[in-house]
């Protein structure tokens, strides 16, 4: 009987369903997460993160002086 070929044609599927869902998906994932791919996102992030902060601080110092030069002034 062909127990054996329907045996083989089972295994073969389960195998290539768990190697796309192991191998490819979810190692490839993780790896581009906390590799390099993962990395650049966070610095961009940081960067614009610190672009807004810096920006606002220095906007507000320069507004605090203005405003504290013209009273000090008038």
């Amino acid at each position: 009987m062909f127990i054996n070929k329907f045996y083989n044609k089972l295994y073969n599927i389960i195998y290539k369903i768990s190697y796309l869902i192991v191998s490819k998906y979810l190692d490839k994932g993780l790896l581009e997460f906390l590799g390099p791919f993962g990395l650049y996102k966070l610095f961009i992030f940081m960067s614009s993160y610190l672009k807004k902060v810096t920006t606002s601080l220095i906007m507000f110092n320069i507004y605090s002086v203005m405003i504290s030069l013209l009273v000090f002034f008038f």
